[in-house]
């Protein structure tokens, strides 16, 4: 069966997918920090075109920020990749083939001034009107001197910094 989370994954942006069908029953997503899809929909071939089920486009900020909150606690606690390794090593399951060591891990640099719109998508593994954004507000205010220049965007929160180091990633203005 074909999955649009496959597609999603393809695109470069971050999925995370729970086997255990007693969780949540509504899935969501949180475009770009101003967009929620939410609802009982499951982003498959049979969701689309044979099952009845639902999908809720919601545009407002105080519902986005309550599900946002919630996504945080689920992405940080309950499903977290440290959590995720002391249930494996609980079990006594080695998970080195799942997850790489650290030492494996490559730093990438990028300079947020010079970068073109494809190495921010690819490279901080943002959505292309995101990568636009950065872009425009670069061009408006003729060069980033800081990265702080890049608050002023809604999109870019503290879990977007965090993701960032957590895969090695530099951004530069120089």
């Amino acid at each position: 069966t074909y999955s649009v989370s496959r597609l999603l994954v393809q695109k470069g942006i971050k999925v995370r997918i729970s086997t255990n069908n007693y969780i949540m029953h509504h899935k969501f997503a949180i475009i770009d920090n101003r967009l929620l899809l939410t609802g009982s929909y499951n982003w498959t071939f049979a969701a689309n075109n044979k099952n009845e089920e639902n999908l809720m486009i919601i545009d407002d900020p105080e519902i986005i920020e309550i599900f946002q909150h919630q996504f945080v606690n689920l992405w940080t606690n309950k499903y977290s990749p440290d959590r995720t390794k002391a249930l494996f090593n609980k079990a006594k399951v080695d998970i080195l083939t799942v997850f790489p060591p650290p030492a494996q891990s490559k730093t990438k640099t990028i300079n947020i001034n010079s970068a073109s719109q494809d190495e921010l998508v690819k490279v901080l593994q943002i959505s292309e009107p995101l990568a636009q954004k950065i872009i425009a507000l670069r061009e408006e205010l003729k060069g980033l001197k800081d990265l702080q220049a890049l608050i002023q965007l809604p999109e870019i929160t503290t879990l977007e910094w965090e993701e960032w180091e957590e895969q090695g990633i530099t951004i530069t203005v120089k």
